[in-house]
């Protein structure tokens, strides 16, 4: 799907001559009687009646995406078994996105590249995850959902394969040096595409693919840091593997307005509208599933805003992948209201709101919202 979408970027005078091509109205002479035929043009045009164009429906049913709290291979298998065998109970074939939240980048003291893994309250120690343990883990829970989807093999899951660019918990120092950052962002896409090869060689990859996943912050790191692992991702993703950005906009702003470059927000004001618009969409590798958690829709007035910039100043909108919402991790350790707002949307809430915004201005209006997945704590 991504280089689809970049084919269309880099060529789009082309395509565009040959959408003409194709819509021309083709006039034919009936041989011997003199009529002309005239084929009807067919195109998206708006339905010529005060009727609103109605909208697509919800995404059938939304996935669990999970912060990753094991480092059980076995815990993988098991849990994506049980979401082959839900697949495989229910009706017609299931598309689903899965992103597994493995925390923030880290290293080890031999310099190995990893993860941070969630504790598991009363826990205070932290797991070290290395990039290669984390692929492992991976390919385990794409078995357990392969092999327990039994005869039903039409149904697909996105693995959704996750790290963060938060750098709080007093990281190793080099982990805020951008070269080091950039190493974790193209050691990840190296190992997506291990992944993906792996699943190739076992005959599972017409049911499930690995992606890499995000969740970038802008309180969370800089700017230049961010990009440095969106960089990285993108010069080892051998044009095939691509990202998911599952952060938020935070402080974002929500309408658009003429100068809204000049905007500044986040970890030391260091981001700008541009920013959001490269790490989500505007590098190649990059798709994007917005946290839409706040129920007074600011996070989806914020993304629709993002989407109207990258159509007047590059072009094309954002076509969203989907949305996530957290109401299942605020149900088990809560902490997710606030005088204002609270942040926990169901998944048809956070569907609904970033639809109803996006839909509103036809420069942001998009054709389909495929997924809709709510993220929780593992467990077993």
């Amino acid at each position: 799907m991504q280089r689809i979408r970049s084919i269309f970027r880099r060529g789009g005078a082309v395509w565009l001559a040959l959408l003409l091509v194709l819509l021309f109205t083709w006039t034919a002479s009936a041989a011997g009687g003199g009529t002309t035929i005239y084929l009807p043009y067919v195109a998206k045009q708006p339905t010529p009646t005060a009727t609103p164009t109605p909208l697509p429906p919800l995404p059938s049913d939304y996935s669990v995406s999970y912060y990753v709290q094991t480092n059980s291979n076995q815990a993988a298998y098991d849990k994506g078994c049980a979401l082959g065998q839900t697949d495989l109970n229910l009706a017609g074939a299931q598309d689903r996105l899965v992103i597994l939240d493995f925390g923030q980048p880290w290293y080890d003291d031999y310099g190995t590249l990893g993860t941070l893994i969630f504790r598991v309250p009363p826990n205070t120690n932290w797991t070290f995850m290395s990039i290669g343990a984390i692929g492992e883990f991976a390919k385990n829970f794409a078995t357990g959902y392969w092999v327990c989807t039994g005869s039903d093999k039409a149904s697909h899951l996105t693995l959704g394969i996750g790290t963060s660019n938060y750098l709080g918990t007093d990281p190793p120092v080099d982990m805020k040096v951008p070269g080091t950052v950039r190493n974790h962002g193209s050691q990840w896409a190296q190992m997506v595409l291990n992944v993906n090869a792996w699943l190739s060689t076992q005959h599972y990859a017409a049911q499930v693919t690995a992606a890499g996943a995000n969740d970038m912050e802008l309180s969370w790191a800089t700017s230049a840091l961010t990009r440095a692992w969106v960089d990285g991702f993108d010069s080892a993703d051998n044009n095939s593997a691509l990202y998911y950005n599952y952060g938020a906009c935070e402080g974002c702003p929500q309408t658009y307005y003429a100068d809204i470059g000049s905007w500044t927000g986040g970890k030391n004001y260091s981001w700008h509208v541009e920013d959001v618009w490269y790490i989500s969409w505007g590098i190649p590798p990059a798709w994007v599933v917005p946290e839409i958690y706040l129920s007074n829709e600011a996070n989806a007035k914020q993304w629709q805003t993002v989407s109207k910039y990258a159509k007047v100043q590059k072009g094309m909108r954002i076509d969203f992948s989907g949305v996530m919402t957290q109401s299942g991790a605020c149900q088990q350790r809560g902490g997710c209201t606030g005088t204002s707002s609270d942040t926990m949307n169901t998944p048809q809430e956070g569907w609904n709101q970033l639809w109803k915004y996006t839909f509103a201005d036809p420069d942001t209006r998009m054709n389909r919202l495929p997924w809709m997945t709510d993220i929780r704590y593992w467990t077993n």
